[in-house]
């Protein structure tokens, strides 16, 4: 058996294959979790670098990814355009069909490209909210270089080489705090539901 410094030195190599600086942290946490729950039940596995391998995979192509498991048990990345497919094949409702689809559709493509058509005051009441959610939790969860350039982008519609010509910061750091930033809400808002 390895030492916890030695399980930490191991996953840290494993999650540094990944090119998702943002899930650093969290791929080492699941590669841990999986180091010690395969320990638990063997504490003289041989598996330990497979399981965390498999844990690391599994977080960041099916966990962080839009998927659905369909009645066959077999995983299925869905795009916004794959309605009907979920409709044959999944046993979600209309009204979480409709609102997953809303959710893909949004995250597929930039809100900035397009109109959005608000059916009725309702549908508006709805998208108000969630905004005004998002934007709460993006005060609280974000430190301030995150914060400020989640806003610029989101809310005042700045693009980030304009973000970077205004602040004087490279726009590769811009891009890294604003994905950074869109991560964190992310998780903070799952966590939510």
């Amino acid at each position: 058996m390895k030492t916890p410094e030695q399980y930490m030195k191991l996953c840290k190599k494993l999650a540094s294959k990944y090119k998702s600086p943002w899930w650093q942290d969290d791929l080492v946490s699941e590669g841990l979790v999986a180091i010690y729950s395969e320990l638990a039940k063997n504490p003289n596995s041989k598996r330990v670098g497979q399981v965390a391998k498999d844990a690391m995979w599994e977080f960041s192509n099916l966990r962080n990814k839009p998927v659905t498991v369909p009645s066959g048990r077999t995983p299925k990345a869905v795009m916004f355009k794959d309605e009907e497919w979920l409709k044959d094949h999944s046993d979600y409702t209309e009204d979480n069909i409709s609102w997953l689809k809303l959710v893909l559709e949004t995250s597929h493509e930039s809100i900035g490209d397009r109109d959005i058509q608000i059916n009725s005051s309702e549908d508006k009441i709805v998208e108000d909210n969630l905004v005004e959610t998002i934007h709460k939790v993006a005060r609280e969860t974000l430190s301030g270089g995150e914060r400020s350039v989640f806003f610029l982008h989101h809310v005042h519609e700045l693009a980030p080489a304009k973000i970077s010509k205004m602040s004087g910061i490279n726009k590769q750091t811009i891009s890294f705090l604003l994905r950074s930033a869109e991560h964190k809400i992310k998780v903070r808002m799952k966590s939510m539901v």
